[in-house]
């Protein structure tokens, strides 16, 4: 696995000056909609902003700013996105008896919003499913590359050890670009490129040799089709 960007420094200085814990998962999501998402051309003025500039492709949108102001812009992104995912988690434990987890509470809010704007656009939005995970070898979403139909990602959630024992909750998340190139981002540390037609591999190598007793619960693939001519 080959390290692309470090932003460790940069993202602990930026936890520590909002007193928060962490927001990986609002990281990953942010992430994974900027390379997956179509956006639209936005008006500016009197011109389209991006009329004389092509799309970037998708693993061009995958990597992270190098500068550290808009590494923090993308932070701020990210835990505003945290933020919004753990009021509607509160929310839903104070409105229903059925509580749902973190988990399925995100998505069934992700695919209700992005059906409701699919029908406005007309542009094919994302799509969001979660699944239970034993093995991190058994993760499907780094396989859904294969399908020339769609583009998307995945994210991972596990359990690990801290100090004294404590048990934590943490969120990674990868793209997969072709069979041999998928690149992986783990907030606490940066942006990586799998090296190997095994992804799943390298990443479990990866968070094994980072965070003690690691223990996959779930992932979440994000897919979009694509508007083929």
């Amino acid at each position: 696995m080959i390290n692309i960007i470090s932003i460790e420094k940069n993202y602990a200085s930026f936890l520590a000056e909002q007193q928060a814990k962490g927001c990986c998962f609002g990281f990953c999501l942010t992430w994974l909609g900027d390379i997956i998402k179509e956006r639209p051309l936005q008006h500016s003025g009197r011109w389209l902003s991006g009329w004389f500039s092509s799309v970037p492709s998708a693993d061009k949108k995958a990597l992270l700013p190098a500068e550290a102001a808009r590494q923090r812009l993308l932070f701020e992104r990210a835990m505003r996105k945290q933020k919004n995912y753990v009021r509607r988690y509160e929310e839903n434990h104070l409105d229903s008896f059925d509580a749902l987890t973190y988990d399925e509470v995100t998505v069934n809010y992700k695919n209700a919003r992005q059906q409701a704007k699919e029908k406005i656009t007309g542009i094919p939005g994302l799509h969001y499913s979660l699944s239970e995970r034993s093995d991190f070898m058994s993760f499907k979403g780094m396989e859904s590359y294969r399908d020339k139909k769609t583009i998307s990602g995945v994210v991972i959630l596990f359990r690990f050890t801290k100090g004294e024992g404590k048990a934590a909750f943490h969120a990674v998340a990868a793209f997969r670009h072709s069979e041999f190139e998928a690149f992986f981002l783990d907030p606490n540390f940066g942006l990586f490129k799998t090296v190997s037609k095994y992804p799943m591999l390298e990443i479990t190598q990866f968070l094994s040799g980072k965070y003690r007793n690691v223990l996959p619960l779930s992932e979440i693939t994000i897919s979009r089709r694509l508007q083929i001519a």
